[in-house]
């Protein structure tokens, strides 16, 4: 797979030239620093940081305006730094990284549509996002391997036509939220077509990167789409500012449930305090953590990797401190595209007819009186 073509340079202007103009979407699109000359103004570089820039094959480097004003100046180790510049190391590969973890590309039966559980599917409508992460799992995705514009949709939309079973899909990408008003009311308005699909999602991090894309209008179309659900990605507390709150606000408000999946990566939140944190910060922008993923073993990720034991113990650390509605579950995608798994630290100690035993999470063991009526017969449904 080749990478995507790099993105254009954007002109000198700064975001900090004209505010008002700075607010707009399309002017942070336009304007996103992806060169070491146009990010040497803002930031005092890191020798790996300055070096990362030149690596032979490294990933599209893109950085919005708005994230790029997140990042601390002079702090190679700011968490939003590391999620968005780049590192010689993005281009090593690991001990079993792939370009294609998940194994989405064999589970491809139109272009542009991944088909991996029975009853959902995914649809790549974008190939670009707002700001290129480095930990991305889809980073070296061909654009040939989009839906492909009206006619690679009517293909995805006839083959969903012959799948009863798929009763939710996934707008993704790349991020769809780079598309314009009109093509998202357009897709969304073929998949309402099929009359099984019960469910539309979106899955994207401009409210994050790019929160000023979401807009009165957006959030209308989007609504009108419903039931949509809209899926995002906040990593640090840091992440969540009174722009990304308001952004998150106009979706709710127009009725769109909000839910959120992070990625657990090595020196940006691998600490459950700064995961508690965030979760706290999520559940009071009604946003409701949903998944905390083990990163997906995509080459050059190496450096953000974390011992899967490591995971389980910082989510255990939370529980107690903050409240269940605040807790992620915290999961890998298995390689090879079998599906994600949910990780978590045995409490169960021991088992015996009519007795459960049990780890609390302060430490302490508590009996459970266990039933042993196997009958577990209902009505039948529908």
């Amino acid at each position: 797979m080749h990478d995507q073509a790099p993105i254009p340079p954007s002109s000198p202007q700064t975001a900090l030239e004209d505010v008002e103009t700075a607010q707009g979407w399309r002017w942070q699109m336009a304007h996103r620093v992806c060169t070491l000359a146009q990010m040497e103004p803002h930031l005092t570089l890191s020798g790996s940081e300055r070096s990362g820039f030149s690596a032979p094959g490294l990933p599209v480097v893109a950085v919005t305006p708005y994230y790029l004003s997140l990042m601390d100046p002079t702090d190679a180790r700011c968490p939003i730094r590391q999620q968005a510049l780049p590192h010689p190391d993005d281009v090593q590969r690991g001990v079993g990284e792939r370009t294609d973890p998940l194994g989405e590309r064999e589970r491809t039966p139109v272009p542009g549509l991944i088909h991996r559980y029975p009853d959902r599917a995914v649809l790549l409508v974008a190939a670009d996002c707002p700001v290129r992460c480095r930990h991305c799992n889809r980073r070296r995705r061909d654009p040939g391997e989009l839906i492909g514009g009206d006619a690679g949709l009517e293909e995805a939309v006839r083959y969903l036509q012959g799948a009863p079973q798929v009763r939710e899909v996934i707008l993704s990408g790349g991020d769809p939220l780079t598309l314009d008003d009109a093509a998202l009311e357009r897709i969304c308005g073929r998949l309402r077509s099929v009359r099984h699909i019960e469910v539309l999602r979106v899955h994207t991090r401009a409210p994050v990167t790019c929160p000023m894309r979401v807009t009165d209008d957006l959030a209308r179309v989007l609504a009108a789409a419903g039931p949509l659900y809209v899926v995002t990605q906040f990593n640090h507390p840091r992440e969540v500012t009174p722009e990304a709150a308001a952004a998150c606000a106009r979706l709710v408000d127009a009725g769109l449930p909000m839910a959120n999946q992070s990625v657990l990566l090595r020196g940006v939140n691998s600490d459950d305090a700064i995961l508690a944190a965030l979760c706290r910060a999520l559940v009071r922008i009604r946003v409701r953590p949903y998944y905390l993923f083990q990163l997906d073993p995509v080459v050059g990720s190496e450096r953000f990797r974390t011992p899967v034991a490591a995971g389980i113990e910082l989510v255990s650390g939370m529980r107690g401190r903050i409240s269940g509605l605040s807790i992620p579950t915290f999961a890998l995608d298995a390689p090879g595209g079998f599906g994600k798994v949910a990780l978590a630290s045995p409490a169960i100690v021991s088992t015996a007819p009519g007795l459960v035993r049990v780890r609390t999470w302060r430490g302490e063991v508590a009996s459970y009186p266990d039933t042993g009526d196997s009958d577990l017969t209902c009505p039948p449904w529908p």
